[in-house]
């Protein structure tokens, strides 16, 4: 929070405005570029997630200083096309006190726009397209500068806000979610078998809903991870084994539009069931296995069958039979 010190510095110098914009004697026609500047010691704005406010190619300026009876309203524009109905308004009185801070937002509440392109942003995201704050020096200057029922109107040149003090947030929030399945993960047959025709279209994405907006739980479901870092605000989704729901112990629903492989299984996938195959052997979890004959053990393959018989017949092995086991 600034200090009073730094607010009396500002009230001699041009800040938050550029330089050159601001505090100029008045010779002729009285406008904003002659505002004091005492009257605004700073502000700073902070522009949503939807509003795409570049530094380089726009600004924030004072566009309209209203005075009605004792009342003064600042009004603030800026020149990036996504705010062109959208105003920021800051509210003072001639016995407002120095250094008076105000906070406000183009949020739906009392704004009134006519650019239907912002409105369906708004409405869309539920978002404010930017923020700001205020803070006003002795308005002793101002009251004297402003006459009653006056407004000042500015342009580009006038009042034109140091660009240190606003910020852009531009794609840096999530405003909405959409949740959406991909096509699920189909048995494939061995490199020399022909590949497998299925009798619908494959690689669908089926989308379940748009636009999640406000309160959105995450629940994680057959052996999925969902970590949240309150740190940098992010939220990892994630696979791992037995996680979340565990694992599945039934085969996935169908959709509408999907049908079983015929031949094969009899499963969507096409593939054999969880309790068919062969997930761990002597506890050792792999995704290839090498199964090796040796003296005594035979090892033969039925790909047919995706059958592996493992054969210990001692073939090949000199057996030693005791002698009381001999024949007489």
């Amino acid at each position: 929070m600034a200090r009073a010190g730094f607010f009396d510095d500002n009230r001699n110098r041009a800040y938050p405005f550029l330089t050159g914009t601001v505090g100029r004697p008045i010779s002729g026609a009285t406008t904003l570029i002659n505002l004091p500047n005492s009257a605004i010691v700073d502000c700073g704005f902070t522009f949503g997630p939807n509003v795409d406010f570049d530094h380089k190619l726009h600004v924030v300026y004072l566009k309209q200083l209203r005075r009605v009876g004792n009342a003064f309203f600042f009004e603030f524009a800026s020149t990036c096309p996504a705010l062109a109905y959208a105003t920021l308004t800051f509210t003072r009185t001639t016995t407002s006190d120095a250094y008076l801070t105000e906070f406000t937002d183009s949020g739906l509440d009392g704004l009134s726009l006519s650019g239907s392109e912002v409105d369906a942003l708004i409405e869309s995201t539920f978002q404010s397209l930017w923020t700001g704050f205020l803070v006003t020096g002795p308005l002793d200057e101002l009251t004297a500068f402003v006459a009653s029922n006056t407004t000042l109107t500015g342009t580009l040149a006038d009042c034109v806000l140091e660009p240190a003090l606003t910020r852009s947030s531009y794609k840096s929030a999530v405003t909405s979610i959409n949740v959406a399945n991909n096509d699920r993960t189909r048995y494939e047959n061995p490199d020399y078998c022909p590949e497998l025709v299925w009798p619908f279209p494959t690689n669908i994405i089926f989308i379940d809903s748009v636009f999640l907006r406000d309160l959105v739980l995450f629940q994680p479901g057959y052996n999925a991870d969902i970590k949240q870092n309150i740190r940098d605000g992010s939220i990892t989704f994630a696979a791992k084994v037995n996680a979340g729901e565990g694992q599945p112990c039934e085969e996935i629903p169908l959709f509408d539009t999907e049908v079983p492989l015929a031949g094969i299984s009899g499963l969507l996938s096409g593939g054999p069931a969880c309790g068919e195959t062969i997930q761990t052997i002597n506890g050792v979890s792999k995704s290839n296995f090498t199964i090796q004959g040796s003296n005594g053990v035979q090892i033969e393959s039925v790909p047919e069958e995706n059958k592996l018989i493992i054969d210990i017949n001692l073939a090949g092995v000199a057996v030693v039979i005791p002698e009381s086991l001999s024949p007489a």
